[in-house]
């Protein structure tokens, strides 16, 4: 829980206000492009009946199509940007202890690569997440046959143990963009240096902080998939856009800080806002 602490310790106040200001239309524009809620949606509504073939099986679960790839492509573009700009507005309070929304297109130009590699990698992974956990529904489907609640029982079980290694990947690069931004380290290297960074220094308490805060945000798009109400479903799709815009750029950065032993002006009394 250390880093959960951590990063909502400088989640508060006018910090949270001011990052909250730059993520929040981004956030509506996402939640309006690309929802997370279809595998939700997939088993509130799973019968027998659409336990066919694997193909549709993948697109009924993911809603994988060429629209979704091109405002997935979309959506990866908007996070990087506005991702990169909280960033550097973020590593620049920390290094100096002064906010600064200015030189906003420098600030992204600073940031701009290693967040866009890691934000597209990520959302490769996501995708194959999606492959593997349709292929599970698939197998079960066949292995239980009519039996839908067996089914589902099982494609939930695998989809929470294939869900825990994404999440444990995640955890691994969580530091991979602080390391390439603020250290100047190839790929490479500093993707290395995040997994020794997250060993090194409690894999559990990186592991907590980034699963925990996706739990009610994934509890909300399963309430909002429940009521089936396009307006409730882009509510929840903004509220989980909304935590990936604020709080996953604080805790990589601040996390990245602790890990190093880096000093951070921003925790001075004379620089506290």
């Amino acid at each position: 829980m250390k880093y959960v602490k951590l990063t909502l310790e400088y989640l508060k106040g006018r910090h949270f206000r001011t990052l909250a200001w730059i993520a929040l239309l981004p956030a509506i524009g996402l939640a309006l492009l690309k929802s997370f809620s279809t595998t939700a949606s997939y088993f509130i509504n799973f019968s027998s009946e659409n336990s066919g073939s694997f193909a549709e099986i993948f697109r009924l679960s993911t809603r994988f199509g060429w629209q979704s790839v091109l405002k997935g492509a979309a959506s990866v573009l908007i996070i990087s940007l506005v991702t990169s700009y909280i960033l550097g507005v973020i590593t620049r309070h920390m290094r100096t202890g002064k906010m600064d929304l200015s030189r906003c297109f420098s600030k992204i130009n600073d940031n701009f690569l290693p967040t866009l590699c890691f934000v597209t990698i990520a959302a490769i992974f996501i995708v194959l997440f999606g492959l593997l956990d349709s292929t599970f529904i698939f197998l079960w489907s066949k292995v239980a046959g009519k039996s839908t609640p067996l089914v589902v029982i099982l494609s939930l079980l695998t989809m929470a143990g294939l869900f825990f290694v994404l999440i444990a990947l995640l955890t691994y690069s969580s530091l991979w963009v602080p390391a390439m931004t603020l250290t100047g380290q190839p790929v490479l290297s500093s993707l290395s240096s995040s997994i020794r960074e997250t060993k090194d220094h409690g894999f559990f308490s990186f592991f907590a902080a980034v699963l925990l805060p996706l739990i009610p945000a994934f509890g909300i798009e399963y309430l909002t998939s429940l009521a089936d109400l396009r307006i409730l479903t882009v509510l929840g799709d903004f509220v989980f856009y909304f935590l990936l815009l604020t709080y996953y750029p604080v805790f990589s950065v601040a996390s990245y800080y602790d890990a190093l032993g880096l000093d951070r002006e921003d925790l001075l009394r004379a620089n506290r806002m």
